[in-house]
């Protein structure tokens, strides 16, 4: 999941995640690897590894309801949708955190 624009996402992210205990992890939808590599490099968050892109990432996509990227939906630890419209939150109201939890 990412934010919109990756430094507007890079940039709330350093701001809260280790604060506020909040982590994103980046989940590709690039066709390749090599792609994926190259996008990934200037992110700071965790990524889920290609070789599980095709199973855990595609149960992810749908559990989030989410077809298009960018998107960023907020998952708690049992994995329950927390927060499925975090993108527009985050953008509309970076120093918000946390987003509105239902």
């Amino acid at each position: 999941a990412v934010v919109s624009t990756q430094s507007t996402g890079a940039d709330i992210y350093n701001k809260i995640h280790l604060d506020k205990k909040w982590e994103v992890i980046w989940v590709t939808h690039d066709k390749n690897e090599t792609d994926a590599d190259e996008y990934f490099k200037e992110m700071p968050w965790i990524r889920l590894p290609w070789s599980e892109v095709a199973t855990r990432g595609a149960s992810m996509f749908k559990l989030t309801k989410r077809s298009y990227i960018p998107s960023l939906t907020m998952i708690s630890p049992d994995f329950k949708i927390v927060n499925a419209e975090a993108v527009s939150d985050t953008e509309d109201d970076p120093d918000g955190f946390p987003w509105p939890w239902p």
